[in-house]
């Protein structure tokens, strides 16, 4: 099994869907009227935590560490888990389009600049973007962010065949990243090499998604 996957399933009282990363993963479930929302972390490794040490002149100093497992990460553990659920949510809130998204979509159309540097257009509805668009998304991304590696391993269905191809898929990957952020569709994590998506980014790729998926295809069937 790859390092993420998105798993369905249905039972009589309820449905369930899962999204793993490596060894963490977010889930919910639709018992009845409730919506159940779970983050539950087996490798805290790929969090952070905060770690003070006293230098030689007796002065303090946070440090953001891998955090490891331990009583003493559990009030981490919370925040981690609190966070990754409500921006889960906050997704799940994005998923329908308002009015507004329209305009917000038809940006992405067009080139701009940021600080001095062309950032190029994107088409929405073509089928390279909407991959990439997919693999941004992915449920598991709410738990702490998404990395280049994780995008690979959703666009690619196995590891490169070789250190130039492995080269190639990094730079296309970057590519792709350069653009959402220089359109405002993801921000990177400060102090890390992490980035996540902005409420715009879900929203806009959200209603790109459903069109080329739903609208799109209806409309070449009438």
């Amino acid at each position: 099994m790859g390092e993420t996957y998105c798993e369905r399933r249905r039972r009589p009282e309820a449905r369930r869907l899962k999204h793993r990363i490596r060894r963490n993963w977010i889930k919910f479930y639709d018992k009845g009227s409730v919506l159940r929302v779970e983050t539950v972390i087996n490798r805290p490794r790929d969090c952070r935590v905060v770690r003070f040490e006293r230098d030689k002149k007796g002065r303090m100093h946070g440090r953001w560490m891998r955090m490891g497992k331990g009583i003493g990460n559990l009030r981490r553990y919370l925040q981690v888990g609190e966070a990754a659920n409500r921006r889960y949510l906050d997704a799940l809130g994005a998923a329908q389009p308002v009015r507004h998204t329209i305009a917000d979509r038809d940006t992405l159309c067009t080139g701009r600049l940021v600080n001095g540097n062309r950032c190029p257009r994107l088409n929405p509805v073509a089928a390279s973007e909407h991959r990439i668009f997919q693999a941004v998304l992915a449920g598991e991304h709410a738990i702490h962010g998404f990395r280049n590696r994780d995008l690979q391993a959703r666009l690619y269905a196995g590891p490169a065949p070789s250190p130039l191809e492995l080269k190639s898929r990094c730079a296309r990957v970057s590519r792709s990243i350069a653009k959402l952020r220089g359109h405002g569709r993801v921000a990177k994590v400060p102090g890390s090499r992490l980035y996540r998506v902005t409420e715009r980014g879900h929203r806009v790729m959200g209603l790109a998604i459903r069109f080329r998926l739903l609208d799109f295809p209806q409309a070449l069937a009438a």
